[in-house]
């Protein structure tokens, strides 16, 4: 579960977000790719296979977040977790990672 992330004051990711994800579930969002460039009317089953909420935006896929008071297409939930596992491993090489490459 690679693209586990809770969006709160701090994103957490992995397994701090799969722990925090049973208390708070609506907020722990996973699987999102499977949202990325589908329309609402395409994902009908699929969405009642996540707990958090999804809604539709001229037709697109949009995930409510509660706890940010706002709605993030798929591709921003991935772009944050992206952004946040090249902060974690600057920091960790303590060195700037300039072209994380992605397999």
């Amino acid at each position: 579960m690679a693209g586990l992330l809770i969006l709160t004051a701090a994103l957490l990711l992995l397994q701090i977000a799969k722990r925090q994800g049973v208390v708070n579930p609506e907020n722990t969002f996973f699987s999102v790719k499977r949202f990325i460039g589908r329309k609402m009317a395409e994902v009908g089953s699929e969405s009642q296979q996540v707990p958090y909420r999804l809604a539709d935006s001229a037709g697109a896929v949009k995930i409510k977040s509660s706890n940010a008071g706002k709605d993030f297409s798929p591709e921003e939930i991935s772009a944050q977790v992206l952004r946040k596992l090249v902060d974690d491993a600057a920091k960790f090489l303590n060195d700037k990672v300039c072209q994380p490459t992605w397999n």
